[in-house]
């Protein structure tokens, strides 16, 4: 990616992907590691439960940072405009909505508000309390959105 965000998040997508290959290679005993990274054994293991915990982290993480992350990049179009910057905003939060509202919601309560007051500050700044009213402004006044 072209930022430690984006890579950050490839990173943990990658790593979702190969998990079940990981696992099979681990528990097919296809790989030893070094003394000093033994505990990636435990890790990699099917049916551990470090192994188990990992998982749930690593699709919780990437959960909420790909939405970002693929808004992010659509950002970086040539043909962005103040427009787009409120509706990726909003396209965020009700993603992040749906996923809290899930009967399958993977986090705690206490996560989602965190999670909720991080998304709620970034759009305050970004949005109400930015130098001007520009992305909302560009939002009621686009020629898309007439109508």
């Amino acid at each position: 990616g072209k930022t430690c965000f984006a890579t950050a998040c490839i990173s943990a997508l990658s790593l979702k992907c190969c998990f079940p290959t990981l696992r099979q290679i681990v528990d097919a005993c296809q790989v030893k590691f070094p003394p000093h990274k033994s505990q990636l054994t435990g890790l990699l293991m099917s049916n551990s439960p470090c192994s188990l915990e990992f998982d749930s982290h690593i699709t919780r993480y990437t959960d909420i940072v790909a939405l970002i992350a693929k808004s992010i990049a659509c950002l970086g179009s040539s043909q962005t405009d103040l427009l787009d910057i409120g509706l990726y905003y909003f396209a965020i939060g009700a993603m992040l909505k749906r996923i809290f509202d899930s009967d399958n919601n993977p986090f705690l309560s206490e996560e989602s508000g965190q999670i909720h007051a991080i998304f709620n500050s970034q759009f305050r700044k970004a949005l109400s309390e930015g130098p001007t009213d520009a992305p909302i402004s560009a939002l009621y006044l686009h020629p898309r959105k007439q109508n």
